[in-house]
């Protein structure tokens, strides 16, 4: 069955909820021990090595290093949390529960999808900005200018001077990207952050060779669209077909989640 009712979904969420709470918590509490470690620790190496933590551009360069590290470790978080999205239920007593709830295939499936693709992103990023804080707490304390790292994050997620700045195209690439470790998550056991992972740098790879190789045909096809007007068609198309290769991959994993038994074999959750 696959249609859906909002109060079993309610009572579904619920209970993944209270299967992954401590889940929830150790990540969240990892990604601010990160993110802390990461930022006082170039700002202490940079001030072993300027002796003028004065100095703003000398501050403001190791908040900037360190906030890009710790955002690179933060995506890394949220791929690993979107490939987990059924990585809880290895054990058969886990399994065996969570496929008999009282619900359909497709509450159990969005709940566990919101739980990886919403829910422990949000929390990590909110570990990253309490992490972030601690650090320039301690530093206001000692007299430094608060610099927050918090604005480098909110740039990559495309918000600048307090303003949502809409990249439809790097919104279809994430959550595309997103869609690969989801599908990966529901059909492996193992590997589930290997398998796309790899997927994706082979593709950029190909991409690159394609864009190195083939450049200049590429530009002139470009150029020619633009000079007749088609620009606009030729960047919307590319990205309705990204949208759209992610939609595929959301189906399909809920495609297979249906095929579930409880019994599976080691590598795959069929």
């Amino acid at each position: 069955m696959d249609n859906f009712n909002f109060n079993r979904f309610v009572r579904t969420f619920k209970w993944c909820f209270y299967e992954q709470r401590g889940k929830l918590l150790k990540w969240t509490t990892v990604a601010m021990i990160v993110t802390f470690a990461v930022e006082m620790f170039f700002v202490f190496m940079l001030k072993n090595k300027t002796n003028d933590m004065g100095s703003m551009p000398a501050y403001q360069a190791a908040v900037e290093i360190s906030s890009t590290i710790s955002s690179l470790f933060l995506m890394i978080a949220v791929m690993m949390a979107n490939s987990n999205i059924f990585e809880w239920m290895k054990t058969k007593q886990k399994r065996a529960a969570y496929l008999t709830l009282p619900a359909t295939n497709l509450e159990r499936w969005t709940s566990a999808l919101i739980f990886a693709l919403v829910v422990f992103p949000v929390c990590i990023s909110m570990g990253f900005v309490v992490g972030d804080y601690i650090r320039d707490g301690i530093y206001y304390v000692l007299g430094k200018e608060w610099m927050s790292g918090t604005g480098y994050l909110l740039n990559v997620l495309g918000i600048k001077n307090n303003a949502m700045e809409f990249d439809l195209l790097g919104l279809a690439v994430t959550v595309w990207s997103a869609s690969c470790y989801i599908l990966a998550g529901t059909w492996f056991k193992k590997g589930q952050f290997v398998v796309p992972t790899v997927f994706i740098i082979a593709l950029m790879s190909f991409l690159t060779y394609l864009a190195n190789h083939y450049g200049n045909e590429i530009a002139e096809m470009v150029v020619k669209g633009v000079s007749k007007g088609y620009a606009d068609t030729m960047k919307y198309s590319v990205i309705s077909f990204i949208f759209l290769a992610a939609i595929f991959n959301l189906w399909l994993s809920f495609r297979l989640f249906k095929r579930f038994q409880i019994i599976s074999t080691n590598w795959t959750n069929l």
